[in-house]
């Protein structure tokens, strides 16, 4: 069990270092992606706006055109 508890720290600690979530969300990884051109392959996530982007590429391109910081609050649809 201490080996779990300490993984989990470990996993927490590192991506607090690396800044990815901001409240509760993370960073889009906008850099892996060839803005403003995005692959069209249907995998929605819900930004922290509360708007479900078609993936995070178009998230991404959301936020390049409106100089917005909107953050992945999860993967999948929003839920209203």
């Amino acid at each position: 069990m201490q080996s779990v508890t300490r993984l989990v720290l470990l996993f927490c600690v590192a991506a607090l270092l690396r800044g990815a979530f901001v409240n509760g969300a993370r960073e889009a990884n906008c850099a892996s992606f060839p803005l403003p051109a995005c692959p069209r392959d249907f995998r929605p996530v819900c930004g922290d706006d509360g708007n479900t982007y078609d993936n995070e590429c178009m998230l991404c391109v959301h936020n390049l055109e409106n100089e917005a910081n909107v953050a992945v609050a999860y993967n999948g649809p929003c839920q209203s």
